[in-house]
């Protein structure tokens, strides 16, 4: 014990919870001149650096503090890594976790976030054989611990396997509201309705705290839509969804205003089509669009082919991006954002990109990114790899909205579907911002329609394949053969064959869907 660091390190807590951050940064950097090795001083400090913007600098500390720990017993362990998971440094987290001191107990007490960080670096099996070989048989068992192996199955495609592990886990605690969400958009109860009055109980347990309330509702409306009770169904829907959006912060003007400085600031990149590259150059197939619409379906597809790497959904070009510009980029594209992009290197930022997916991508020339999400920088992504090809899911707006409506996403994102003006507007943002993409891009980027696709899957993915410049099989379109992980919202649904029975799924709510359809009216056509 140090008295005259704890002093300090008092005093510039003190500071930075009164909000004069520069004097406790001046205390922490004093701290940390005396002493390195302080772990959490620099912990500290990185978040500091994250508040004001500064990415590299966040981004440095992060890094030094994961030497600190590196094979360390520490709980500290559990602290970096989830330092670690928001800069994307997927195959550190990796290393960290999968060389740390298992037998400590300090260690397996923060397994069952550990073992999820590791099925979201894409570390699915080792995350079960985690949990199986060496954190199982040193615990007690806990439903924290059940829930994360239930999700890291249902991952890795052991579907009977998770369902069984999602009940152990409500077993072990009814009142786990993650569990019951999971279990109910996982697999149809048998009969129907039976998980409802369990669902009911744990709503009453939760009534005071609304903070839990969404996931309960989504899977009482999954239940009740299951079983044919759409009035029932809706009205858990627009509860959950009304509760959930109350507690986000989200801002449709500002995303506007986002949107048509982004459309305004990128204009034609010079098309691609019948441009030799060179043939060493590995490249990227990105596939974009709103979630819940084809992406993952398409991936599966694409990502069969024997001649390319599928990667999953990756965030390494926007972390390029706020590397480039020294700036987090945050929510609504900020306007700090937009302004410093503008002057970045776009050829560092491409071999940044390919640099950081290399040990991913391996030995293959050719890999799918698959990030909804990165939609938005396709005409970056364009700047920065001329030899990316960008493939955009279409599916019909109804349809579209309400896949993403009935949808809890995790972390807060896409803010826009729990309202149905909201999700309205936000869609017709996305049609102008991708027919933009269709005028400027020509010959990089392609729209691929979700109907088109689920209709003549062998059609619609020989035109893909060729865009992309491979070689298509029709063994591709078979996706059940595919027995890469998959960690999107649709884990369950693409362990089955393509089917067309969500195209014209909006139907069975069209009344409720009505002011949703009017907003949508410009686009909308008269089949619609």
């Amino acid at each position: 014990m140090d008295p005259e660091f704890d002093r300090k390190w008092r005093e510039a807590r003190q500071l930075e919870n009164a909000g004069d951050v520069p004097a406790a940064q001046a205390v922490y950097d004093n701290l940390l001149a005396q002493d390195p090795k302080r772990l959490y001083v620099r912990i500290r400090l990185c978040a500091i650096a994250q508040t004001q913007g500064h990415y590299r600098l966040a981004r440095q500390h992060a890094l030094i503090c994961a030497e600190a720990v590196r094979g360390a017993r520490l709980a500290d362990l559990l602290a970096v890594t989830t330092l670690l998971m928001q800069f994307n440094e997927r195959e550190l987290v990796k290393d960290l976790i999968g060389s740390a001191d298992w037998t400590a107990p300090e260690v397996v007490r923060n397994a069952p976030t550990l073992a999820k960080y590791l099925t979201l670096v894409g570390g699915v099996p080792e995350a079960i054989r985690l949990i199986d070989e060496r954190v199982l048989p040193r615990v007690q068992p806990s439903d924290a611990l059940s829930f994360t192996r239930a999700r890291a199955l249902q991952y890795a495609g052991r579907m009977a396997e998770a369902t069984a592990e999602y009940e152990r886990c409500l077993q072990l605690n009814p009142r786990n509201f993650d569990a019951h969400y999971a279990l109910a958009y996982h697999e149809k109860s048998t009969p129907p309705r039976a998980r409802v009055p369990r669902l009911q109980r744990a709503q009453k347990a939760f009534a005071n705290d609304s903070q839990y309330q969404p996931q309960l509702h989504y899977a009482l409306f999954k239940e009740f839509d299951d079983a044919g009770d759409r009035a029932q169904a809706w009205e858990h829907l627009a509860a959950g969804a009304a509760i959930k959006r109350k507690h986000l912060r989200y801002s449709s003007q500002q995303e506007q205003d986002g949107f048509e400085r982004l459309i305004a600031m990128t204009p034609p990149v010079a098309s691609s089509a019948g441009a030799e590259v060179a043939a060493e150059l590995p490249v990227p197939i990105f596939i974009v669009g709103m979630p819940r619409t084809g992406t993952t379906l398409l991936e599966r597809i694409v990502g069969a082919s024997p001649g390319l790497a599928s990667l999953g959904e990756l965030s390494d070009f926007s972390d390029m991006l706020s590397w480039e510009t020294d700036q987090f980029i945050g929510d609504f594209l900020q306007t700090a954002f937009l302004d410093r992009v503008q002057d970045v290197e776009w050829r560092k930022v491409g071999e940044g990109y390919l640099h950081r997916t290399a040990s991913r991508r391996g030995d293959k020339r050719f890999h799918v990114d698959k990030n909804p999400l990165n939609f938005i920088y396709s005409g970056f992504m364009a700047r920065a790899l001329p030899q990316a090809k960008i493939l955009c899911m279409r599916r019909n707006p109804l349809d579209a909205c309400f896949s993403n409506l009935k949808n809890l996403f995790m972390n807060n994102a896409f803010g826009y579907s729990y309202a149905l003006d909201e999700l309205a507007d936000y869609y017709l943002r996305f049609d102008q911002l991708s027919a933009h993409w269709r005028r400027t891009l020509q010959g990089r980027y392609m729209e691929v329609g979700y109907e088109d696709l689920v209709s003549d899957p062998e059609r619609i993915g020989s035109q893909v394949m060729e865009f992309c410049g491979l070689p298509f099989q029709v063994e591709q379109v078979d996706i059940t053969k595919n027995k890469m992980p998959v960690l999107t919202a649709s884990t369950s649904q693409v362990r089955q064959p393509i089917n067309t029975r969500g195209i014209g799924a909006w139907r069975h709510y069209e009344a409720q869907l009505a002011p949703l359809r009017e907003r949508l009216a410009p686009l909308l056509s008269d089949a619609a």
